[in-house]
């Protein structure tokens, strides 16, 4: 994959975080950022603690799609 393929996926995530809210937008949002870092590896052991999703802290309510 390239890296103009890499920015064309993210871009469209971006677009599809700006139509939700909630969970969806955090999860969307979440993929992004790691998509964006562009390293190998497991995103669990690289991100701080802070910074790691803690979905069980987030609002659970859920839109349909």
């Amino acid at each position: 994959m390239t890296d103009e393929d890499l920015a064309c996926i993210i871009a469209a995530l971006r677009a599809r975080a700006a139509m939700r809210k909630g969970l969806r937008r955090h999860r969307i949002t979440r993929l992004v950022e790691r998509l964006a870092e562009g390293g190998t590896g497991n995103p669990k052991w690289k991100i701080e603690e802070y910074g790691q999703t803690h979905e069980e802290d987030l609002d659970e309510e859920e839109e349909p799609d």
